[in-house]
């Protein structure tokens, strides 16, 4: 099971007064989309952070790495977020070990949160994930003044507002990545764009190739990946149709769908245009 991290910061560049005590974070994220977002937050954080893309991803990297914390998605391929959270637990038992488990979860239902804690997780945030949401949860559990780095806004003239799709994508998503740069890299948004224009062709391949085998499971996984997917590029709509089709593959009944899976294709089309559109705008300004 391999473990990524991402790019190393230079530590000589590192202020460690914004520094957790222990900044070494364990990213349990199998959505590359969510991996980018997540990476890129820590790092205006001050932090660093590894990735694996399931539970024994987690498992295989703690034993070989003390992490400061884990951020771990509960449903991830191979072993859940449960399952791995239960194996930590029972590791750690009997020692005075115990790393900070945050789970991160598209769903918020009543009840959720005494389910994690039963689990042996600490706490919770929702995805998409909200920057002051994570920094909150992040200097809570650190123990620490986790802090945002302060930069100068970054404009560029790139305004987005004036752009028209407004009923496809909601730009204050996208506008809120305009921001988020780490010495001098590319437009973080656009390179968001890039993979989800790139990636979310498969995901519905994926949901439609479910959807004809009937196959509950997968069809639930790929409504899960689209839709958490979606949400960090703005595409509500779609976001909503993938939650809807989620459902419908929980609840193992997929029966007169084929107008959901329908409605779902048309909305990326939609959704792709309204991208690509803002794309071509950008590069004008």
């Amino acid at each position: 099971m391999k473990i990524r991290s991402n790019d190393m910061p230079d530590f000589s560049e590192i202020d460690t007064d914004k520094i957790a005590s222990g900044g070494l974070i364990l990213l349990a994220e199998d959505n590359i989309i969510n991996q980018k977002v997540v990476v890129q937050l820590l790092k205006n954080f001050g932090l660093i952070a590894h990735i694996v893309e399931s539970g024994y991803g987690v498992l295989e990297a703690i034993s070989r790495i003390k992490y400061d914390l884990i951020l771990m998605d509960i449903q991830m391929p191979e072993m859940d977020g449960y399952e791995a959270t239960r194996l930590i637990r029972e590791s750690e038992a009997g020692s005075d070990r115990h790393i900070p488990i945050i789970a991160m979860t598209a769903h918020r239902m009543q009840g959720d949160r005494m389910n994690y804690l039963d689990a042996g997780i600490d706490d919770y945030i929702s995805k998409p994930i909200n920057r002051t949401q994570l920094l909150k949860v992040l200097q809570h559990w650190l123990n620490s003044a986790v802090k945002q780095k302060e930069q100068p806004p970054v404009n560029n003239g790139q305004e987005l507002l004036s752009i028209e799709y407004n009923d496809v994508i909601d730009l204050k998503v996208l506008e809120s990545y305009q921001n988020l740069h780490i010495e001098g890299t590319i437009d973080f948004g656009n390179e968001l764009i890039n993979i989800y224009l790139g990636e979310t062709p498969k995901r519905l391949l994926a949901l439609k190739e479910a959807f004809l085998q009937r196959n509950a499971i997968a069809l639930e996984f790929a409504a899960h990946v689209l839709k958490s997917s979606s949400a960090n590029v703005g595409a509500m709509k779609l976001f909503a149709l993938g939650n809807e089709l989620e459902i419908i593959g929980r609840s193992g009944n997929l029966d007169d769908i084929t107008e959901q899976v329908a409605n779902t294709e048309k909305e990326f089309e939609k959704v792709r245009a309204a991208l690509e559109k803002i794309q071509r705008e950008k590069k004008k300004q």
